[in-house]
């Protein structure tokens, strides 16, 4: 059974598949991934920041 959906890229011996709309959705599902997990990290950090705030605040709280 011949498929006509996919490709041999001869520079890479790779198969492709020929569907642009399959592989725009599969970068933007990427990219989207992405700005998540950055987003993710961004937000632990912010928490870390704001732990270390507060724990400053009391000790200085305490010293008064």
């Amino acid at each position: 059974m011949e498929r006509n959906d996919y490709i041999r890229d001869f520079h890479s011996n790779a198969i492709l598949k020929k569907d642009k709309n399959a592989l725009n959705q599969h970068r933007i599902r990427k990219n989207e991934l992405q700005r998540i997990n950055t987003t993710e990290n961004e937000i632990h950090s912010l928490k870390e920041e704001i732990s270390e705030l507060k724990k400053l605040i009391l000790e200085l709280k305490g010293k008064e």
